[in-house]
């Protein structure tokens, strides 16, 4: 992801959210990502959670870079791109992508439905 401070200097946002439980498992920003950095929040991410099965990402340099392919594979996690062109692609059917809201902000909506807890 990427933002821009009020001066206008942009920066970048990774974020790794759990395709299942959608708990943001870590946040790193800077004035850029490179291959590197990538590595070491997935590293960090991945002493305190375990290793999944696969990482889903888009197709950025910093994703697709030889060093975080190398890697992955190394630690025996498989890579899941994001058809360029889809900046939506969710790992659930029953998941909508967000929607704008009034405000503008971003809601994603759920066809599942809500159960009370006893």
């Amino acid at each position: 992801m990427e933002d821009q401070t009020e001066n206008g200097s942009r920066f970048r946002i990774l974020t790794l959210i759990d395709e299942y439980t959608r708990e943001s498992l870590a946040t790193h920003a800077a004035w850029s990502i490179r291959a590197v950095d990538v590595i070491t929040v997935v590293e960090a991410a991945i002493e305190r959670y375990g290793a999944p099965e696969h990482i889903r990402s888009d197709n950025g340099p910093e994703f697709i870079a030889y060093a975080i392919q190398d890697w992955l594979s190394d630690q025996g996690v498989k890579t899941l791109y994001i058809t360029p062109g889809s900046p939506w692609e969710w790992s659930s059917s029953d998941i909508e992508p967000p929607k704008e809201g009034p405000q503008g902000e971003a809601k994603a909506e759920s066809k599942r439905p809500h159960r009370k807890l006893p």
